[in-house]
């Protein structure tokens, strides 16, 4: 069974300003296959819809992400399974490309078990 959590704006989702009238919107979600990672959208200021501009997939279930100020920078904690029953993790920073809305990883550091 596909589970996608998806929440926009104050939740699991965060935005990044780009002018009065758009904004973009990073996504992350659980997924199986192409959905799994993070989707960028751009955001109409006056009407609110949503344009998917890009999906960086293969990342491991991208429960909160979150942008850096400078609007340079996205961060997002990964719960990637379990290991000798504790929940695993890993933190991600990716640089955002906000001419095109794409994301490219730059690292990922594991942050242990809880």
């Amino acid at each position: 069974m596909k589970r996608i959590l998806l929440a926009m704006a104050a939740l699991l989702a965060t935005t990044l300003t780009m002018n009065a009238k758009h904004l973009l919107v990073f996504v992350g979600a659980y997924a199986s296959g192409p959905q799994q990672g993070i989707s960028v959208y751009r955001m109409c200021g006056s009407s609110g819809s949503l344009t998917r501009l890009s999906v960086l997939g293969g990342q491991d279930n991208p429960s909160f992400v979150e942008a850096h100020p400078s609007g340079k920078y996205l961060y997002a904690v990964n719960e990637i399974g379990k290991f000798d029953d504790k929940k695993q993790g890993a933190v991600s920073a990716y640089a955002i490309n906000a001419e095109k809305g794409e994301l490219t990883l730059l690292n990922q550091q594991g942050s242990g078990g809880a």
